[in-house]
C-alpha cells in the first residue's frame, strides 16, 4: 500500500509505503525524489494541505543536501557504489529482529534520492 504527495515549491515528491509487515496500519517505508521543475502534480500524488506541505526529515537527512554532510550525521556508509550509498541495519530489540535501510541516490555529490524502509518482526 502506498500513498503519494508532491511538493510543487520543492520540486518532491513523496511516497508512504506499507509492506505486508505493516499492513494498513503501519508506514514501514518512504520514498523521496526530487523533481525536474516542469513536472506537475497528478490526482495520484496531490499537493497536501496546510500542516503536511511543510515537510522535512529529522537530523538534516534530506533531498539536495550533500554527501559529505550526510556522511559527517551517520558516518561511513555499508555500501557506496557510484551512484547510491547505503546505510544497513540489522540487530534485535528484546525479542524482535529488527532491519533497517537507508538508499540514498546521488547526483554531483548531492542527495536526490532517498529511500527508507524499517522493518521489526519477532
Amino acid at each position: 500500500m502506498w500513498m503519494c504527495y508532491t511538493l510543487p515549491a520543492a520540486h518532491e515528491r513523496i511516497w508512504l509505503t506499507s509492506s505486508e509487515l505493516g499492513g494498513q496500519e503501519y508506514i514501514d517505508g518512504m520514498v523521496a525524489k526530487q523533481l525536474k521543475s516542469a513536472e506537475p502534480y497528478t490526482s495520484q500524488c496531490p499537493v497536501p494541505s496546510g500542516e503536511a506541505a511543510n515537510v522535512s526529515i529529522d537530523n538534516g537527512i534530506r533531498l539536495g543536501e550533500s554527501v559529505d554532510k550526510i556522511k559527517s550525521i551517520l558516518g561511513a556508509p555499508n555500501h557506496a557504489p557510484s551512484s547510491v550509498i547505503y546505510y544497513l541495519y540489522e540487530g534485535k530489540d528484546g525479542e524482535f529482529d529488527i532491519s533497517s535501510v537507508l538508499a540514498l541516490k546521488l547526483n554531483e555529490g548531492r542527495v536526490t534520492e532517498l529511500h527508507a524502509n524499517h522493518t521489526t518482526t519477532n
